[in-house]
């Protein structure tokens, strides 16, 4: 892969050479066709990845007078989340070739923002089991990429999309985020809306984000109008009051986990910031038992169906209705 490649790019790049015309949103796709058919034999970061849809579909975006924010930015999403043109499978063989037939509402927006859409990235069944599918870690192929949303954040850190959606009901798009090394941003639950995405648990399901760039995380911001911050952004951390929160499950931590945290507190000290710890303690203490009561109810009511109609269910799967 060229260091030149616009797969390197982060998305705002991409977004402002394709708006400036150094970059064609062709040009882009037939590098990310290009990396694509480099690395899916080693990463399997895609359930679903149509090369002549992609090229159909940059062709249009490049006749588009009007540019707009995320034109030509090369965005995959997963499996579980709604496309009027591409299958939804839920790594699920019930719904293999399954076709909505209509976008998810974030898709919508991503649409509208003349996104380049990409593919479906690689799930766990309905993104509920610990059944995961071929996804590969590319920085360690030995290691797990992750769950639920493992090809999303694979993808992102492959160089096969600028962005990518996953969804959260537990950890599904922090944990695969840190385990492949990338920006994972689950928003503020409800801020993005969930319309068009298969349902775990009403009450903690979150669309989520994954991105190689922090600024690409608040162009993502800006598309979906999430609300601005009441105050203004620090621009130095002097003085900035930092807590850290030991959390209530922080004896489970692993000891690379412990040392991860440690250091970033030092490193927010060092850069002038003021940190002290954070602890959680009365009703927080509840907070892992009360979650793991929620979705285990709600995914039993969400998968009922799929319970008694679908054919070959993971046996966690059918263990968790």
């Amino acid at each position: 892969m060229s260091m030149n490649s616009p797969v390197r790019m982060t998305a705002v790049a991409v977004a402002a050479a394709v708006q400036s015309g150094d970059l064609t949103v062709v040009e882009v796709a037939e590098a990310v066709i290009e990396r694509y058919e480099q690395r899916n034999h080693d990463v399997q970061a895609f359930a679903y990845f149509n090369r002549e849809q992609v090229r159909a579909a940059a062709k249009k975006l490049d006749a588009t007078a009007e540019k707009r924010p995320l034109h030509g930015v090369p965005i995959a999403l997963k499996d579980v989340i709604n496309t009027r043109d591409m299958p939804t499978q839920h790594h699920n063989a019930r719904y293999a070739d399954s076709r909505p037939g209509i976008d998810a509402s974030c898709v919508d927006t991503l649409r509208a923002a003349g996104a380049l859409l990409v593919g479906k990235t690689v799930t766990t069944e309905f993104a509920a089991s610990g059944v995961g599918g071929p996804t590969r870690n590319p920085l360690d192929p030995t290691r797990t990429p992750g769950g639920s949303s493992s090809g999303s954040a694979a993808a992102v850190a492959d160089f096969q999309a600028a962005i990518a959606l996953g969804t959260q009901t537990g950890g599904s798009t922090i944990r695969p985020g840190s385990f492949c090394g990338v920006y994972a941003w689950k928003p503020t639950w409800n801020s993005v809306s969930r319309e068009g995405l298969k349902m775990f648990s009403a009450t903690c399901d979150t669309a989520g984000f994954y991105a190689r760039s922090a600024n690409d995380l608040m162009a993502l911001a800006d598309v979906f109008e999430i609300d601005q911050p009441e105050s203004a952004l620090p621009v130095t951390l002097d003085g900035l009051r930092v807590g850290v929160c030991l959390t209530p499950v922080w004896e489970k931590a692993l000891p690379a986990t412990r040392k991860a945290l440690a250091d970033g507190a030092a490193s927010l000290s060092d850069a002038g910031a003021s940190v002290s710890d954070l602890t959680l303690d009365g009703d927080f203490l509840g907070l892992p038992v009360a979650h793991g009561k929620i979705v285990r109810r709600e995914g039993r009511a969400a998968f009922l169906g799929e319970y008694r109609n679908a054919l070959d269910l993971a046996d966690s799967f059918k263990a968790i209705v």
